[in-house]
């Protein structure tokens, strides 16, 4: 795992001595203290092609796991109908920390059009989606990533990628662009 000074998120890095780390332990690590400034701290990709829909898919477990945190690890318990986009905006001046933007859309679930070209939706082993985890024998895991067979990007840029989180009549589509 990386170490990180206590002034901020960057330090010396020996790309030969890294240690791969986990979306739980980037959000352990930058959400147990206050958002630092944009570019604080610094994220290195190893995979070859550095390709948008893995870094995408980085950020997303990441905010999960953050979200976990906040909940004291009882996201499978969260009761969803007080849930609201400004619960995931909370978390956004960490990620401008790390470089990138969080965009939140709200949509009413009839509204399909609006959201429809998404890269995965969110689901949580909850009430709601259990038998999604039971049937799949994922029933260890808090969250899982169901892909969008239908999903189409031509861009091939971080800000095309989205996923999407049902709850109630709502659904909320969460992308991440490169900080400007």
């Amino acid at each position: 795992m990386q170490d990180f000074n206590s002034d901020s998120c960057l330090s010396e890095i020996n790309l030969e001595d890294q240690q791969e780390t986990t979306p739980k332990d980037i959000a352990d690590i930058i959400f147990s203290k206050p958002a630092g400034d944009p570019y604080s701290c610094q994220l290195i990709i190893s995979q070859e092609d550095n390709d948008y829909i893995y870094i995408h898919e980085m950020l997303i477990s990441v905010l999960l796991e953050a979200l976990n945190n906040f909940l004291d690890n009882k996201l499978r318990e969260y009761d969803q109908d007080s849930f609201s986009e400004d619960i995931l905006l909370y978390f956004e001046p960490w990620f401008r920390s790390l470089g990138f933007m969080m965009f939140i859309n709200k949509y009413n679930i009839s509204d399909k059009e609006m959201y429809s070209n998404y890269y995965c939706r969110v689901v949580i082993n909850n009430k709601n989606d259990s038998g999604i985890f039971e049937i799949n024998n994922l029933t260890h895991l808090d969250y899982h990533f169901l892909l969008n067979g239908h999903y189409v990007c031509d861009n091939k840029e971080l800000k095309d990628v989205s996923s999407i989180f049902k709850c109630k009549d709502d659904v909320y589509n969460i992308r991440f662009e490169l900080l400007k």
